[in-house]
């Protein structure tokens, strides 16, 4: 089985905090799903990541625990790698 490498930057991590914002708005019980998410969707296709309870996670592969990367990025890192099998 192969792996893929993906990378998760400072921006993406505040690209999500901005989506549930945007999710507010739309839906209800997908905003309470944002606010308690520890996992994201890294989407190789459109290079942006996605809380795992939105429809992206059913496409795409690459599970990510957010306190992970959030941990190395206050520790100074720019960007988070995780080698993730492909769905």
């Amino acid at each position: 089985m192969s792996t893929e490498r993906i990378t998760i930057t400072r921006s993406q991590i505040q690209d999500i905090d901005t989506l549930c914002a945007g999710i507010v708005t739309r839906d209800g019980e997908m905003d309470a799903c944002c606010k308690a998410a520890t996992t994201i969707i890294y989407d190789a296709e459109h290079a942006s990541v996605w809380p795992a309870c939105t429809w992206h996670a059913h496409r795409y592969g690459g599970a990510l625990t957010l306190a992970q990367i959030r941990e190395a990025l206050t520790q100074g890192a720019t960007r988070f790698e995780r080698e993730v099998a492909p769905w």
